[in-house]
């Protein structure tokens, strides 16, 4: 981007769009609050007045309340206007005049003298994992983040209506209203929220925002590899989108957290589950509306019409009904058995869902509609490869002391000589012992033999994710990390542990 384009002028005008579109929006605000003149008087951004230096005494309660929402229609105003210029920065300027973005990335490869092929063989190895993580200070309601979402869109809305002015009172008066509904909704929990609170607490991200993200990331690459003058059939063929994974720590980080028991997990991984099948669900539905190829203006592979009839048996009368309905869409008839394959928990695992899709996409090309196939198909591809049937990795972590105290009662019970004492014992002690146990497959104790409360914890936790495992497969969980690591033995402990319980072997 030319170092002209922020110049004085630039900032002067960003800073006069923000004042006027807060000062319009507080005051906005103002107007829709049951506010004495006391509290009236804390809104700041009014043109003409002073910023408030304190809070009314005996209000402070709705004043804090207030400021509350007012700095967070700061962050909302700033988000639309920051938006606004670089919208005018990519029309004036380009789409490279956007740092960070694939156009500015891609150009800057490009007059670095890189050619096609080193590019795309570098993104092939680059791999990035967001890792979402429960935090004490993530304390707002679930319900008051749709509320900004929706302040956010009205803004957009109004924006747009300032030029019919008819329509502009319109959404004025709505934007009153979402801002009155946020004000009664309260902004925070009244009590600290539990596990599964948080978990649904981010689970919008996961399952709503971050797909859509993905889709127009990849979109935007596309583009920018175009205008770089560079083959884009090349980069889809080689298949060189960025690889991306998303982790949570949400419902399996136990270290301090006496409630992130194994019923929990448990929990988290199913919801985990059930938010990724109606992630792809959502978004198959939106693609079958698009699908209406039908012959006699286009051929049909013999391999598509098989896997129908394979899936209108297997789906029974839900398959018969969406085949009857959509019998002249052959394309539209799988993507919606697709999601009634879902609905019927027909899907153990996201490489069957993938070889689904992959049929969809090379049935599409061998009928010559690829460009249909890469626009509709190769985004749910995508989403499947990156989210699968999990949505996130699961990682777990949990304290050394905790693994300490449950191999000290594990190793009492089967006999280990002074085994009650193994926090106590030296690491060369430690690590002797691991070493020679890790060298013998056999668990110490049967499934159903007791060793105490903390191993027993452990060992219940660990045998719930080796079911999992053997159940969705190894991108359903991510990393297990030992928190207060100190030595060797501390690793080897855990893979003794994971042993005992048959997820080592997994």
């Amino acid at each position: 981007m030319p170092d002209n384009i922020k110049n004085d002028r630039y900032f002067a005008e960003g800073f006069r769009e923000l004042d006027e579109s807060l000062a319009e929006t507080t005051s906005m605000l103002a107007e829709a609050l049951p506010l004495d003149a006391a509290l009236r008087s804390l809104v700041p951004w009014q043109e003409g007045k002073p910023f408030p230096e304190k809070i009314p005494s005996g209000a402070e309660r709705e004043g804090a309340q207030l400021l509350s929402i007012c700095f967070e229609l700061l962050n909302i105003v700033e988000e639309r206007v920051a938006w606004k210029f670089r919208s005018a920065r990519r029309t004036s300027h380009g789409a490279d005049a956007i740092k960070g973005l694939w156009p500015s990335v891609i150009k800057r490869l490009s007059e670095a003298g890189l050619t096609e092929q080193e590019v795309i063989t570098t993104l092939k190895k680059v791999q990035v994992e967001p890792v979402l993580t429960a935090h004490p200070t993530e304390a707002k309601r679930p319900s008051v983040r749709v509320r900004h979402k929706a302040i956010y869109e009205e803004l957009r809305s109004y924006e747009s209506a300032k030029n019919d002015p008819h329509y502009g009172r319109r959404v004025a008066d709505s934007l009153r209203a979402e801002l009155q509904t946020l004000w009664y909704t309260g902004e925070i929990f009244v009590q600290r929220p539990a596990v599964q609170e948080e978990l649904r607490n981010a689970l919008p991200y996961l399952s709503e925002t971050f797909p859509e993200v993905v889709i127009r990331l990849d979109r935007s690459l596309e583009l920018a590899w175009q205008d770089a003058g560079w083959n884009i059939e090349n980069l889809r063929k080689e298949n060189a989108y960025p690889k991306l994974r998303f982790s949570n720590w949400i419902g399996g980080d136990r270290d301090g957290h006496p409630f992130v028991t194994p019923e929990v997990t448990k929990s988290t991984l199913a919801e985990l589950h059930e938010n990724a099948v109606c992630m792809h669900q959502r978004h198959l539905i939106k693609v079958a509306d698009k699908l209406t190829l039908a012959p006699p203006f286009t051929k049909v592979p013999s391999r598509l019409k098989e896997a129908i009839q394979t899936y209108i048996k297997e789906l029974g009368d839900a398959g018969s009904r969406i085949a009857h309905r959509y019998r002249v869409e052959p394309w539209q008839t799988f993507i919606r058995l697709l999601v009634e394959r879902f609905e019927q928990g027909k899907y153990e695992t996201s490489a069957e869902y993938l070889s689904d899709l992959n049929l969809a996409h090379e049935s599409l090309c061998e009928a010559k509609a690829s460009m249909t196939a890469h626009e509709w198909i190769f985004p749910l591809i995508r989403l499947a490869e990156i989210f699968g049937l999990h949505l996130a990795s699961l990682d777990v972590r949990n304290n050394s002391e905790a693994h300490d105290a449950a191999a000290a009662q594990l190793f009492a019970k089967v006999g280990i000589p002074d085994g009650e004492n193994f926090p106590t014992w030296t690491e060369e002690k430690r690590r002797q012992f691991l070493v020679a146990e890790l060298s013998n497959p056999r668990p110490f104790l049967t499934r159903y033999e007791e060793a105490g409360d903390d191993a027993d914890n452990i060992l219940a936790y660990f045998r719930l994710l080796a079911t999992h495992l053997r159940k969705r497969g190894p991108d359903c969980l991510g990393q297990l990390i030992i928190s207060m690591t100190r030595s060797v033995s501390d690793i080897l402990l855990v893979q003794l542990l994971c042993r005992e319980a048959g997820l080592a072997k997994l």
